[in-house]
């Protein structure tokens, strides 16, 4: 792959991690620059979303605003949560809080139809806040 820098590559299983991540979420998107920024990995795309990765390879926040984030980047049942309250999510933002609540926290903020929410959900599906941001 055409995007590599020497330092990226020689991450190993953080590159390996955060590539098979990228190949299975984004794999239409060319990358076009990373950069490493107070210990986290900034992947941007040609689409302009950015995607920022812990030096273990775990995603820490999806910054998508002109593509839906694919539902894959989440776990089952935070992205069935979303289904169930959304009819037709778009989910341009996530961010990744470590053991709020003492699990994961997901806020993600969800294009549905035309209105915008922000909404935080634990990792087993539970929704805990939710917050209507703007109509479009």
């Amino acid at each position: 792959m055409q995007f590599f820098n020497l330092q990226f590559s020689k991450r190993g299983r953080f590159a390996k991690k955060c590539l098979q991540f990228y190949g299975f979420g984004f794999p239409d998107f060319k990358i076009e620059n990373i950069a490493l920024e107070n210990n986290i990995y900034k992947v941007k795309l040609l689409n302009e979303a950015v995607i920022s990765f812990d030096g273990r390879g775990d995603w820490l926040k999806i910054d998508s605003s002109f593509e839906p984030i694919p539902e894959t980047a989440f776990p089952k049942k935070v992205f069935d949560s979303i289904i169930k309250k959304f009819k037709n999510p778009k989910i341009v933002y996530a961010n990744k809080y470590d053991k709020i609540y003492e699990k994961l926290l997901f806020e993600v903020i969800i294009y549905d139809k035309y209105d915008i929410f922000a909404v935080y959900i634990k990792e087993d599906g539970e929704i805990v806040d939710m917050h209507f941001l703007k109509s479009m």
